[in-house]
């Protein structure tokens, strides 16, 4: 079997992006083929809640102490939104704002591009 399928959701975990993430891991440890499908979440820098973003600039390399520090109150709760981390990538749009959700646009213009590469057999 040949799957070398692209699934793209927002990646944030709730609602479908959380079915289909979920999903894929299930099939992916039922059917043996790990990682033959690959899930990519794309969605806003300012989508994902605080906590989430302080993990990543952590876990990235050459980021200034200064960048790793919460730029809103711990004491404030956030309602905002996790990635899906059953997505193989995650692509993270940035607008400089927060609460700021990606539109169909950006999704549209990625395909668009991803089509274009088609010497490499992804596509």
């Amino acid at each position: 079997i040949h799957l070398d399928a692209w699934i793209l959701t927002t990646g944030i975990d709730n609602g479908i992006s959380k079915l289909v993430g979920e999903g894929i891991s299930h099939y992916s440890l039922l059917r043996e083929y790990p990682n033959k499908v690959k899930c990519i979440g794309m969605t806003m820098w300012g989508t994902i809640n605080e906590n989430t973003r302080l993990r990543l600039k952590h876990t990235s390399n050459g980021n200034p102490p200064p960048l790793c520090e919460r730029q809103i109150p711990a004491k404030i709760e956030e309602d905002r939104e996790t990635i899906e981390l059953n997505h193989t990538h995650c692509i993270l749009f940035d607008s400089g704002k927060l609460y700021d959700y990606l539109s169909d646009s950006q999704r549209n213009q990625f395909v668009i591009e991803a089509c274009k590469d088609t010497g490499d057999g992804h596509t």
